[in-house]
């Protein structure tokens, strides 16, 4: 389990006559903060909380989450003092026994958004030498600047997990969605459980995630899996239709069509029969390259008749030259052949891609229409038994998909951004396309005016050799002309379909790998780990409910959602089935059912807990004893707990009497004056 622990915290505040603040020593175990309620003990929790940058957890920007006293002026025996400077310092421990002290300016000129960090016990030890600082940012844009979330993740030992963001992506999960689960402030952390996080901060289901994080499930990373192997799968049917595209067109370029392309992707092909194209012969159809052998034989035949035909011509040296321009013609012709041919799929490409810019943007336009419209709320739950005996039992199929109102129209707002990013790489494919159009274009055309300069002097030497139009030589020689040039075609398609083919083995070999790794994931996403520390959790859960008062009879239909990881009743929201006391109580089994489940594997809690003021909603003096009593008996070697509550110290210790609190009395005022 990872940990923290809070040595010291001192709070400084300068005015021109005097120094205020205060000085609190925290130990390992329960750490009760007493005093009336104007103390300042929610600010002393607070400052701790701006300490680590972490005010947006409240809803709050910066040094505004904090109240005037430590802004802007200090009252003291009915005398006002302008605040000049002030700032927080904060002694922490991680689970290594490194210690750090944190130091963040309130007022002052020093920017606070800047932590210094000083890498040793500066409050409670201080050297005689002086500590080097670092220095991080809260929040920046600035990709090069040293943020202190990175600094404070490596020092308790986390590695946050990506998460789907709401505009789309994976995002590190923040830790503003972490905090809430062992930090209970008191204007919002006893309204509800922590999982049900108001502000999202960019991520969907932030609760939930922050849940599985602090626990390890495997459900988090399972589910991410899933989504990159759904995203292959789909990206591999894409590239599977742009194949079948390609083969039509071949198809219809040799005047024949596709043969054994299936529509979806398969493993394999029996015997080795690729896809190809065939073409019409006689009365039946004959593959491509079949068609190639026939035409070269009667290409062979057709020339050597020709030959024989032209021995007997006069003017041999004007019939020599016919040949070479004959011969050069043909060349030139089946190589106008082949850039035509190039041209016109450019051009093609060209339009293909220009509809396919006006299809996403008729896509996008719908997607405008779509987020205006009411989206279906579904909600997908599945729950654990509500007993306390065998775990699994009524379990439902659990999607891990969380679905909603707020979520569909988020992924409706993902779809829409993916479309006009995808719509934004197709214009530019159509530009480059265009510009490579115009290139080929000229070559297209230098190479006709070559080949019909070519058959005028054909035409002259022809008319010179007094060969007409309609004789046999002429009939032959254009036949000819027309073999090589259907021939010299047939092979290019032959060449880019055997190219394509071997795509197509790529794909059914990647094709059989992801149907591999689907097999692999179980129905369920919940690990048998996971639901072994999920059935350890319900389990405290309940011992702590009971234990704390919770009434028995709601007890026995209490249940957890495997979706949102909240206690429900009777398949309903607790808050509209509870009185306010018992709801309190639930909190408090809630967050100390999942300080103790972290012990008992291995968990990213960091064994901390902060609750400012847990006698809420009238709970109950006997009740807040029970709880008290049982903070107090945690092994204090792994856990460290600070309570702030309402009350004399030497009241409550003497009810208590418990020696294994740390009491810290705050009195009437926590910032008197401060000794230099």
């Amino acid at each position: 389990m990872r940990g923290i622990t809070v040595s010291v915290l001192k709070i400084s505040i300068i005015t021109p006559e005097r120094r205020f603040g205060t000085v609190l020593n925290f130990r390992r175990g329960l750490n009760l903060l007493c005093g009336n309620p104007v103390s300042g003990k929610t600010t002393c929790l607070k400052a701790i909380l701006y300490t680590f940058g972490l005010e947006k957890m409240i809803g709050r920007e910066g040094r505004e989450m904090l109240p005037p006293v430590l802004r802007s002026e200090v009252i003291f025996k009915n005398e006002k003092f302008t605040v000049l400077e002030s700032f927080v310092e904060l002694e922490v421990e991680n689970h290594n026994h490194e210690t750090v002290t944190l130091r963040r300016q309130i007022t002052g000129e020093i920017d606070p958004n800047l932590i210094a960090v000083c890498r040793g016990p500066v409050l409670s030890r201080p050297a005689a030498h002086p500590y080097p600082e670092e220095w991080f940012c809260v929040r920046s844009q600035n990709p090069d600047e040293s943020l202190f979330q990175d600094f404070l993740n490596s020092f308790i030992g986390w590695n946050l997990p990506l998460v789907p963001g709401i505009q789309g992506g994976d995002l590190p999960l923040p830790l503003e969605t972490i905090f809430p689960l062992f930090f209970i402030d008191q204007r919002s952390g006893w309204r509800d459980f922590p999982t049900r996080i108001e502000q999202s901060h960019g991520v969907q289901h932030p609760g939930s995630s922050a849940f599985e994080f602090l626990l390890c499930l495997d459900v988090a990373e399972i589910a991410r899996k899933k989504r990159q192997l759904l995203q292959g799968m789909n990206d591999l049917k894409r590239e599977w239709a742009e194949l079948e595209a390609f083969f039509k067109k071949m198809a219809t370029d040799a005047g024949g069509g596709v043969h054994n392309f299936p529509a979806k992707p398969i493993l394999s092909f029996e015997g080795g029969r690729y896809p190809g194209v065939l073409v019409p012969r006689q009365n039946g159809w004959v593959p491509l390259r079949e068609m190639v052998s026939f035409l070269r034989e009667e290409h062979t035949a057709l020339k050597m008749a020709r030959e024989n035909s032209l021995e007997n011509i006069s003017s041999p040296g004007l019939f020599n030259e016919l040949k070479r321009l004959e011969k050069e013609f043909s060349r030139e012709q089946a190589a106008l052949t082949e850039i035509r041919d190039e041209y016109f799929e450019h051009r093609e490409n060209i339009k293909f891609l220009q509809d396919r810019v006006e299809k996403f943007d008729r896509e996008i336009e719908s997607f405008h229409e779509k987020t205006d419209e009411d989206c279906f709320e579904t909600t997908l739950e599945s729950l654990f038994p509500s007993a306390l005996g065998s775990f699994g039992g009524g379990l439902t199929e659990y999607d891990p998909v969380r679905t909603g109102k707020s979520s569909q129209m988020n992924l409706l707002n993902q779809k829409k951004a993916d479309l006009q990013e995808q719509r934004q790489a197709a214009q530019l494919l159509y530009k480059r396309a265009y510009r490579d159009l115009q290139d080929r274009g000229k070559v297209f055309e230098e190479k006709k005016f070559k080949v019909s300069e070519l058959k005028k002097q054909l035409f002259r030497l022809r008319k010179e050799l007094n060969i007409e139009e309609g004789e046999e030589p002429n009939q032959r020689s254009t036949d000819l002309t027309k073999k090589e040039e259907t021939i010299l075609k047939f092979v290019s398609l032959i060449e880019k379909i055997d190219k394509k083919n071997a795509e197509i083995t790529k794909l059914s070999k990647r094709w059989k790998e992801l149907l591999s790794e689907q097999a692999r994931f179980q129905k369920e996403c919940h690990s048998t780990q996971d639901k072994e520390k999920l059935k350890k959790f319900l389990t405290l859960f309940f011992e702590k409910a009971r234990l704390f008062g919770f009434t028995g009879l709601h007890l026995k239909k209490l249940k957890l959602s495997l979706d949102s990881y909240q206690p429900i009743l009777d398949n309903f929201d607790l808050s509209s089935d509870l009185s306010g006391s018992d709801h309190v109580r639930l909190i408090w089994a809630y967050h100390i059912a999942l300080l103790e489940t972290a012990t008992f594997f291995n968990c990213n809690h960091p064994g901390f807990l902060v609750l400012d003021e847990p006698a809420q909603q009238n709970v109950g003096k006997e009740n807040l004893k029970v709880f008290i009593r049982h903070l107090s008996k945690l092994d204090p070697t792994v856990h460290q707990i600070i309570a702030a509550t309402s009350g004399n110290a030497s009241d409550l210790q003497e009810t208590l009497g418990s020696e294994t609190i740390h009491w810290i009395d705050l009195g009437e005022n926590s910032f008197p004056p401060l000794s230099e």
